[in-house]
């Protein structure tokens, strides 16, 4: 496979594996490989799953590890036009990759504060769970410990849970550094 074979993408991923899931950036893809730099720990040969945020998963083989510079193998190979295509999901603004979660967040809203489960995350946002009955278009702030408050508008509340939009998006470094630990 020549340089030429490849497409610089620079985009944020997700990379899952038995029981442990982590950002990383795509810097480079072809039809049979990935690039990626990531803080997660991952050993040649393991299986990993990379989701892309146009929201295609890719299953992938870990065949490098240099580093914090991972590359994968494929398991199927993919057309250039899958791995470009714009979001899958239809959704205005930009998209990003979610991580499922659950830990303690603190809401404030309209003078009352309580206590909810964020249930997953994402650079722009994040699920919560709604007990409440939040109503879609309304401001909050939203304190999750290790990333201090943050201001939101909920987009979007069906079935106990509530979808936050962040008024100001957390940053690759920064939400790698609070998943790691």
């Amino acid at each position: 496979m020549t340089v030429r074979d490849f497409i610089s993408l620079l985009q944020i991923g997700k990379l899952t594996t038995a029981g442990r899931q982590g950002l990383c950036l795509v810097r480079s893809m072809s039809s049979e490989q990935a690039i990626v730099r990531t803080s997660l720990s991952l050993t040649i040969g393991e299986t990993v799953q990379l989701g892309l945020r146009n929201g295609h998963d890719l299953r992938a083989i870990v065949s490098e590890v240099d580093g914090e510079r991972v590359v994968l193998q494929l398991a199927h190979p993919v057309s250039l036009p899958l791995l470009t295509h714009p979001h899958r999901r239809g959704l205005n603004g930009p998209e990003s990759v979610r991580l499922a979660t659950d830990c303690p967040v603190l809401i404030a809203m309209d003078g009352q504060t309580w206590r909810t489960r964020m249930l997953d995350i994402s650079l722009f946002g994040m699920k919560i769970a709604d007990d409440r009955g939040l109503c879609q278009g309304r401001e909050i702030c939203v304190h999750v410990d290790g990333l201090a408050r943050r201001d939101a508008q909920i987009r979007w509340c069906a079935d106990g849970q509530a979808g936050l939009r962040l008024a100001f998006g957390l940053g690759y470094e920064l939400l790698d550094a609070w998943l790691r630990r």
